[in-house]
Formats: structure tokens, C-alpha cells, sequence
């Protein structure tokens, strides 16, 4: 799996846990406005299969949501 940590860079992620300790790392000291924006996406960083198909996405508080971002799947 990958998460999108900004418009251009992703990490390799083997689980939803490491998804989100890698955006939280990578938010750290940052405002959630501008890592949005950084991004391009107001639902959240996505985190793809190795398909390339959104299984989840990460807010900038590292929680971790549903594809669609509306159920949160690891508080």
C-alpha cells in the first residue's frame, strides 16, 4: 500500500496503523490548512492498494477514514 504524504511524495505503507503514524510524522508542526492544500484533497491523504485503488484515507490528525471519508475506521 502507499499514502499520499504531499501532491508528489508517498510512502510505502504495509498497514492502516503505519499510514497513519507516517501522515502524523509528516504533519507534525504543520497546519492542517496548508498539508491539505499540499495534497490537493479536503478528505484526507488516500491510501491506495497496489491496484491503485483508494482502500482509505488519512485525516490530518493521523485517524484513519473510509474511502468515501465519511466512517472512521482506527480513531
Amino acid at each position: 500500500m502507499k499514502v499520499q504524504l504531499t501532491r508528489t511524495k508517498f510512502a510505502e505503507v504495509a498497514t492502516l496503523r503505519e499510514a497513519s503514524q507516517r501522515v502524523s510524522a509528516h504533519t507534525d508542526g504543520k497546519s492542517g490548512d496548508r498539508w491539505y492544500g499540499q495534497i490537493g484533497d479536503l478528505r484526507g491523504a488516500p491510501v491506495t492498494n497496489d491496484r491503485g485503488e483508494v482502500v482509505a484515507r488519512v485525516s490530518y490528525n493521523g485517524r484513519v477514514w473510509s474511502p468515501d471519508a465519511t466512517t472512521e475506521v482506527i480513531p
